[in-house]
């Protein structure tokens, strides 16, 4: 993919969504004098005084041009936030309810100063931390350009022998997803953790990545797409090997930590809720963030995805188990709301010999409806499903389906 190419893309893809703001007849800020003048004619909702303490104290300069750009994944998080930033309670299915934020949280990573991980959000509540980093069009864009600095390769500036061995193992080692600066981050949240052990006392730890992701792979954006691809498969291997490590090095101190990935379109739609619906905001945010259609994946792209995000290697071993003996001939995703009831697709009834079905933690397994002949049924329970439904549906006869499409 030739950078040339990509800068291209990009030009036109920041033209789509000014294009966006235009239709949802948004003032630009082109004309507009101050920086903050600027940003707030990017928020739905405008900042607030302490908002813009934050900003000014970070190392990000984010009010001087970032925020105020259309693709600016600070603004893109503000804008999800408005119901909290506008002094609402919200719920996190699966984290719990909240009703107060920070931004720009910065820790402390290595030993002797040096430069500190900002993180765009963090929440809390009596039973999770949740530290936030946003990221917009950094997904398909996104080229490391440099190694770590030599500081992260000296085992004495790390809060302990643990962290360091867990840490070294993924830094400089992916090139298209951005994993030094969330391995970075998770060093200064254990740093954190090691050092103020009352304030995380029987919480649970996440470290959150929003992606927002190009779902289109029309014509004028077909290279983006394509190396947004080959990063979300960087960031599938890494999901699961660093969660497997970190989760053992925070365990030895006593904290249960876990590291997240989720589409911004995901979040949104199933993970955050408010107590009234604002109809308003609803509109602008999936107008001007959300109004093309969900992309599909190659369904070997998708096991690996599902994989990455199963709680315990008990069900990926059950997962993997039926997948070595049946072929994948069709998979689907239901969204929030769906009734508990699987309804068998008629153009692959006399094929289905297996159903595996990954549901969120705290829902009933679903009934399957329908003439059928299964062999096997697995049902998974996953928190990281949020109020989501897979189901692959397996077959011994027909061959592994091509490509899937996810709805």
């Amino acid at each position: 993919m030739k950078l040339q190419e990509l800068n291209k893309e990009r030009l036109a893809l920041i033209e789509r969504l000014k294009n966006r703001m235009k239709f949802l007849n948004l003032e630009t800020n082109e004309d507009l004098k101050t920086p903050i003048d600027k940003v707030n004619a990017n928020l739905y909702y405008p900042l607030k005084e302490e908002e813009i303490k934050r900003f000014e104290s970070a190392d990000g300069n984010e009010l001087e041009s970032k925020a105020s750009k259309v693709n600016s994944s600070a603004a893109l998080l503000l804008n999800i936030f408005t119901a909290l930033r506008r002094g609402e309670k919200v719920e996190l299915n699966g984290f719990g309810k909240f009703n107060s934020y920070e931004l720009e949280t910065q820790l402390q990573v290595l030993n002797g100063g040096g430069k500190k991980a900002n993180i765009d959000m963090s929440l809390v509540n009596e039973k999770s931390y949740i530290y936030i980093e946003s990221k917009f069009t950094e997904l398909f864009y996104y080229r490391q350009k440099a190694p770590t600095s030599l500081s992260y390769q000296d085992e004495a500036k790390y809060p302990s022998k643990d962290i360091y061995k867990a840490a070294i193992q993924f830094l400089d080692k992916y090139q298209l997803y951005d994993v030094n600066q969330l391995v970075k981050h998770t060093i200064g949240i254990y740093r954190d953790c090691l050092d103020n052990q009352e304030k995380y006392k029987g919480k649970k730890v996440y470290l959150l990545n929003l992606n927002w992701e190009l779902v289109t792979s029309d014509e004028d954006l077909k290279e983006s797409y394509k190396l947004q691809l080959e990063a979300l498969r960087e960031s599938t291997e890494f999901i699961g090997k660093f969660n497997k490590v970190m989760k053992k090095c925070f365990k030895k101190i006593g904290i249960d930590f876990r590291f997240i990935y989720i589409n911004y379109y995901d979040f949104y739609t199933r993970v955050l809720n408010t107590k009234k619906i604002d109809h308003q905001l609803n509109n602008y945010l999936k107008q001007r963030y959300f109004i093309i259609q969900r992309r599909g994946l190659k369904t070997d792209n998708a096991i690996k995805y599902i994989e990455a995000h199963l709680d315990n290697d008990v069900s990926i071993t059950q997962f993997r188990e039926m997948l070595k003996e049946y072929n994948v001939i069709y998979l689907n995703e239901y969204s929030d709301g769906f009734s508990g009831e699987i309804l068998i697709d008629n153009r692959f009834a006399k094929f289905l010999d297996a159903i595996i079905t990954i549901k969120y933690v705290d829902k009933k397994i679903p009934k399957i409806i329908g003439e059928y002949n299964i062999e096997e049924y697995l049902h998974i329970h996953s928190s990281s499903y949020y109020k989501k439904t897979t189901v692959l549906y397996l077959s011994k006869v027909l061959p592994q389906a091509e490509r899937v499409i996810f709805i």
